[in-house]
């Protein structure tokens, strides 16, 4: 199950939401260097730990964490979940 969530982010203060999870056929991969992110099968999440290049230079990995579509810090705090998705 896929959630949305609100977060602040500790560095500049933007308020912004994000997806993490995925639905019954997909999983949510954030870029490791901005807060672009992408959906793969998860098959595919399970086969590969990187999932190409971002158009930022970054890689979409399994291991990234949502960052502020701001400044682009991953130092953020989550205000909760507001949607569950499937």
């Amino acid at each position: 199950m896929g959630t949305v969530h609100q977060a602040k982010c500790r560095d500049c203060g933007h308020v912004f939401k994000f997806s993490e999870g995925g639905g019954f056929k997909f999983a949510i991969i954030n870029c490791n260097s901005c807060h672009l992110a992408i959906s793969v099968s998860w098959e595919v999440k399970r086969r590969q730990n990187t999932h190409g290049k971002c158009s930022c230079g970054g890689t979409y990995s399994n291991e990234a964490k949502p960052r502020c579509e701001k400044c682009e810090s991953a130092n953020i705090e989550d205000l909760g979940t507001t949607i569950y998705f499937d």
